[in-house]
């Protein structure tokens, strides 16, 4: 059976509660790599929270780099599909990213260290939720399943759409990211 066949168990969820120091997002990746090698069908991780802070998306990229200096071809997605921030976070050069990928069939990553590709959310998308659930998506990531070893999604904000939950459904795993009271501004 080929990866892109292969069934995910037992969803496990992650509950992170994230600093606001790089320090803690480096362990933190490091920690959750542990768990998630024990088990090859975590090939899909979600990355969800609750509030707009950036701690969600650097949680995604850590856990991505770490997964990628762990030798795993990994990609990290970001699935904001209506205000992607990923050139501005990682100061990216990028003009497309998800949804054109999808429309162009033609694959819009830029390589960012040795077994790491990034795919920002690209051209805004009017109706996310049908998007999230067409055939063409589905398709889309079932490809991505046959490139790469480690597929993180980094999904919107919880608080704002429901785009983390359908994105839960294809994942293998989840990790929900939220800042302790005293890191909040």
């Amino acid at each position: 059976m080929d990866k892109s066949q292969q069934p995910c168990r037992q969803k496990p969820n992650f509950h992170i509660m994230a600093s606001k120091t790089l320090n803690n997002l480096d362990y933190t990746s490091t920690s959750i790599i542990d768990h998630t090698t024990l088990d090859p069908s975590l090939q899909v991780v979600n990355v969800m929270s609750l509030s707009h802070d950036k701690i969600k998306s650097l949680t995604a990229f850590y856990l991505a780099k770490s997964f990628a200096n762990e030798g795993y071809n990994t990609l990290l997605l970001e699935a904001n599909l209506r205000h992607s921030r990923y050139t501005t976070y990682f100061n990216l050069n990028l003009d497309k990213g998800l949804s054109d990928s999808i429309e162009e069939e033609t694959l819009h990553t830029v390589n960012y260290q040795n077994n790491l590709d990034i795919l920002a959310g690209g051209t805004s998308v009017i109706d996310v939720s049908s998007f999230l659930v067409s055939r063409d998506f589905k398709a889309f990531l079932k490809t991505l399943k046959t490139l790469y070893d480690k597929i993180i999604i980094d999904t919107p904000t919880l608080s704002e759409h429901k785009d983390s939950l359908i994105i839960s459904d294809y994942a293998c795993g989840n990790i929900i990211v939220h800042t302790s009271l005293r890191d909040t501004y």
